[in-house]
């Protein structure tokens, strides 16, 4: 499950990563057209289990109206003393966000399916460290590039199929739910 991103703000995703490559870090980036807010990861599902699942989303974003989140601020995971995963986090509806996952997360868990352990940080991925080449002249790009994206307005929840190749994933929207 996941949130996708407006054309304009993926433009801006690739401005920010053309900034961040000029450190030559061994960082895998995402394509811009692939950067999504993911809500829920599953993993592999069958067909009966969309059906459920989708049942679950349907329900979970009952009572939640749209609402507008904007991004800024890069960052990664664990820290950026030892970035593994490259990030943009949500900060105007953060609030909203993190409430929308959980509403989704008890439905669909309510329908079968496990929690997850870790608590939810809404942030888009944008790329993913490969090795320590380059990470200090990353960190430091990072530390003095400001990011505030376009007004996002959040009106939808994307059940999503994502199929991994060797060029790198591909996703496919399966559904796309609203309130």
């Amino acid at each position: 499950m996941a949130v996708e991103m407006p054309e304009d703000v993926r433009q801006q995703f690739k401005e920010v990563q053309t900034t961040l490559r000029g450190a030559d870090a061994h960082v895998k980036w995402v394509e811009p057209h692939n950067i999504h807010l993911t809500l829920k990861f599953l993993g592999d599902i069958t067909e009966n289990q969309l059906e459920t699942l989708c049942q679950g989303v349907t329900e979970g974003v009952q009572g939640i109206t749209p609402f507008e989140i904007n991004l800024s601020r890069l960052g990664a995971f664990p820290n950026l003393k030892r970035p593994r995963v490259i990030w943009i986090g949500v900060e105007d509806g953060k609030e909203e966000m993190i409430r929308l996952q959980q509403q989704l997360e008890e439905s669909i868990f309510n329908h079968g399916f496990p929690k997850e352990d870790r608590k939810f940080s809404p942030h888009l991925t944008i790329g993913r460290v490969k090795s320590p080449r380059g990470l200090d002249d990353l960190v430091t790009i990072m530390k003095d590039t400001p990011f505030e994206s376009n007004s996002i307005e959040i009106r939808e929840v994307v059940v999503m199929k994502s199929t991994l190749t060797p060029e790198g994933p591909i996703y496919t929207p399966l559904r796309r739910i609203g309130p």
